[in-house]
């Protein structure tokens, strides 16, 4: 029973230790304990992308796929989410269930209004802010920057 647990131990550590850092989590650890800092996007993928979109949990999957210009098959439940786009196919998307009156401590969400951010492989630049809520508890409000 002692070595099924130990396996099972170190099966768990391999797989989450495999995961990939969010895109959000990516841009604030490269802010190095500062309370603000500006991270050009590109420096935080490691997949070949033309556009990166931001949609706010407003945008439907019709109204993302007219702004894409391309099916978006991986819609699973409205939320936030940014996209990025090669070659008129979706390489790589992340969804953003943010619900900002019950942050948790040391999490992260975009902040975003009801318009589309569409950013450029060389010019997306996102400002990466930590917070802190009336718990003291800190988290990081990453938003594009126009």
């Amino acid at each position: 029973m002692r070595a099924v647990s130990g396996q099972l131990l170190v099966l768990f550590i391999f797989l989450t230790s495999c995961m990939d850092e969010s895109i959000a989590e990516k841009l604030y650890s490269k802010c190095k304990e500062k309370d603000k800092c500006i991270q050009q996007v590109k420096q935080v993928t490691n997949f070949k992308w033309e556009k990166v979109y931001i949609f706010s949990v407003q945008a439907n999957l019709e109204y993302i796929e007219k702004i894409l210009g391309v099916p978006y098959k991986q819609w699973k439940d409205v939320g936030d989410r940014i996209i990025f786009v090669d070659k008129g196919k979706v390489v790589y998307h992340e969804e953003y269930f943010p619900y900002p009156e019950q942050i948790e401590n040391g999490s992260t969400f975009f902040e975003i209004n009801k318009d589309t951010y569409v950013g450029q492989y060389n010019t997306a630049v996102f400002s990466v802010e930590k917070q802190e809520n009336d718990k003291r508890e800190w988290y990081y409000v990453i938003k594009p920057i126009q």
